[in-house]
């Protein structure tokens, strides 16, 4: 490999990382400033932060609990991570978070709140890494961008945490299906 070689490797790699992300965002997306990014990431981790601390209180099992209690822990940090004195001063009433207890979880009780909780979850942190990966980590300054791929790293380790919940809570379903099954074959 001669000199020059070796001068246009790295710049083909950088080249084909930016044409990347540039088609990673798409065309039709206007970019974010900062500031807008920070919004959108605080406005996420104040509704998770939210509907944790509103849910956990209806939550049956240990796992589903302790993910609620996670979330409330870690999206409360985030929130003084990322959050100026003046976003600290400007009041949050959660709304958002109660409206989603509201709709996807009133009437429920039991497995089925445990359930609908976890199944929530796995899809608002799927959505967000979506947003994250398409817009906001390219879109973002270069002290935001480090910052964010923190974030982007807490959130997929959240998801990975509520996978592995909905996944127990299939095997379990899966079992208690199978011990009626035989139950009724059996005649008990």
């Amino acid at each position: 490999m001669n000199a020059i070689d070796t001068i246009r490797m790295p710049m083909l790699g950088a080249a084909c990382v930016a044409t990347l992300a540039l088609a990673a965002r798409g065309a039709s997306s206007a970019p974010l400033h900062d500031a807008e990014i920070v919004e959108r990431v605080l406005t996420f981790a104040r509704g998770e932060k939210q509907l944790a601390d509103t849910v956990k209180g209806s939550l049956s099992s240990p796992g589903s609990w302790g993910l609620a209690l996670r979330l409330s822990v870690d999206y409360g940090d985030l929130d003084r991570g990322f959050a100026s004195a003046a976003d600290r001063e400007r009041a949050y009433d959660g709304a958002a978070g109660r409206e989603v207890v509201g709709a996807e979880l009133s009437g429920l009780s039991g497995d089925a709140v445990d359930k609908a909780y976890v199944s929530r979850e796995v899809k608002s942190h799927e959505a967000m890494l979506a947003e994250l990966d398409r817009q906001l980590i390219p879109d973002a300054g270069e002290d935001l961008r480090r910052r964010l791929f923190g974030v982007r790293s807490d959130i997929a380790a959240h998801l990975l945490h509520a996978r592995s919940i909905q996944q127990a809570q299939w095997r379990s379903d899966a079992a208690e299906h199978e011990r009626q099954a035989i139950s009724r074959e059996i005649g008990n």
